[in-house]
């Protein structure tokens, strides 16, 4: 059982000051996002739901659209603050394609249950082209049906199916 929410990609704004030096522009339901720079997205999910608490499992956002040198370096699922990261890449995105960003460890576990529903998603652009970022979405599951591993062992929650998607 889980919870898929979609998130508006209109809603990226500049994180942490350091904005993209081209600028972001509203274009066709995206955002392009033009030059080197941070921008973040509020990821909400439910609290409590049927009388159960849930957290965060995975993020997914899609790239349609890049132009000359535009990349994606570093995506991130941050808590309250950065020291709250739950989840990164670093890989370079340089091509469309949708991709997906698992929580690294679970359950996510914040100080209070409050922490646990609440979360940033920041995207790190690179190059002076642009990029246009579409279809955000977010994955959250009961925290009670989650299996605590050993400490220290890791796991990959799941890869979403793309043909889940609304």
């Amino acid at each position: 059982m889980g919870l898929v929410a979609s998130h508006s990609p209109w809603g990226l704004a500049v994180y942490d000051t350091d904005a993209p030096v081209g600028g972001m522009l509203r274009i066709d339901g995206g955002m392009e996002i033009s030059g080197a720079g941070t921008v973040g997205l509020p990821i909400d999910g439910p609290l409590f739901m049927h009388g159960r608490e849930w957290t965060l499992v995975a993020v997914q956002y899609c790239i349609r659209t890049i132009i000359g040198d535009g990349a994606v370096d570093t995506v991130a699922i941050v808590g309250n603050t950065v020291d709250d990261a739950v989840g990164w890449d670093i890989t370079n995105r340089s091509d469309a394609g949708c991709y997906t960003l698992n929580v690294g460890d679970f359950p996510v576990v914040l100080e209070t249950p409050e922490d646990n529903y609440s979360f940033n998603f920041a995207i790190s652009t690179s190059g002076t082209g642009s990029l246009t970022v579409y279809d955000i979405y977010s994955w959250w599951t009961p925290l009670d049906s989650i299996i605590i591993l050993a400490e220290g062992d890791t796991a990959s929650f799941f890869e979403v199916d793309p043909g889940l998607l609304p």
